[in-house]
């Protein structure tokens, strides 16, 4: 019997950060675990939890799919985006226009 590791993880500063494995997929398969992972606010991240998601997780790449103008406010990933952590802005509306989001 194979236990699945469980999929939330308590990183203080951090809402919601969580494993994304284990979801089955349309074809019957499963996604990995360990291998992605979903979080909000990682800008708030201490930097003792900072530490465990670069060190201890080993989370190569940060994918952040906030509007422009919310890394404008409350601002960068903080102590997150200490090498050797790489970050990928991919804002899903460019502008942060929220016109757009009623479209």
């Amino acid at each position: 019997m194979t236990t699945e590791p469980a999929r939330f993880i308590d990183v203080e500063g951090v809402l919601n950060f969580h494993d994304g494995g284990g979801y089955e997929t349309t074809e019957g398969n499963r996604v990995r675990c360990r291998r992605e992972r979903r979080a909000g606010t990682l800008h708030e991240a201490t930097l003792e939890s900072a530490s465990l998601v670069r060190d201890q997780l080993g989370v190569p790449s940060v994918f952040d799919l906030r509007f422009p103008n919310e890394i404008d406010g409350p601002g960068t990933l903080g102590p997150i985006l200490e090498a050797p952590v790489a970050h990928h802005h991919l804002s899903i509306i460019p502008d942060g226009s929220s016109a757009q989001l009623d479209e």
